[in-house]
């Protein structure tokens, strides 16, 4: 008997954990090939002429570890969208659009999750191209990341 509730708690504790992890790591993340935009192609042929680029400001952000700042990032980016309509769409909605973006970062460089994956651009694209399209009612149709600069910090001593 003690054996069998013994089993029966180590069971509930793996599923509470796995759950956990889950719940509260990257949900769905660390498996890109089962996304829409996995789709087999080259997408530079699908996108039409027609498409607009709309360049946000670049966007830096403190990376934190261990309650201090350890770097400072900044991306430049840029959406396409697929007409002058949606355009003007996003440049209305500019400031959500980047408050959302900016979350999103903070969010995903405070895992070192993001630090130790190969592909983490890819990751940051895909994770910045929901931000914005939750952000704007028009179609935003991608993410393009035109800079990027990483300056390490130094440790301050108390």
């Amino acid at each position: 008997m003690v054996r069998i509730l013994l089993f029966c708690v180590v069971v509930v504790l793996v599923a509470g954990g796995g759950t956990a992890g889950w719940w509260f790591g990257l949900r769905g993340e660390p498996f890109p090939f089962g996304s829409a935009q996995a789709s087999e192609g080259n997408p530079a042929e699908e996108s039409a002429s027609t498409s607009s680029y709309v360049e946000l400001d670049p966007m830096t952000f403190p990376v934190m570890r261990d309650g201090q700042v350890r770097e400072l990032m900044t991306y430049v980016v840029q959406l396409e969208v697929p007409n002058e309509a949606a355009e003007e769409s996003v440049r209305a909605r500019e400031p959500a659009v980047r408050d959302a973006m900016l979350s999103e970062l903070h969010g995903l460089y405070a895992y070192r999750f993001i630090s130790d994956r190969e592909d983490k651009m890819d990751l940051v694209k895909r994770r910045l191209l929901k931000a914005a399209q939750r952000e704007v009612d028009a179609d935003v149709q991608a993410v393009l990341l035109k800079g990027f600069n990483r300056r390490p910090q130094q440790a301050q001593r108390r």
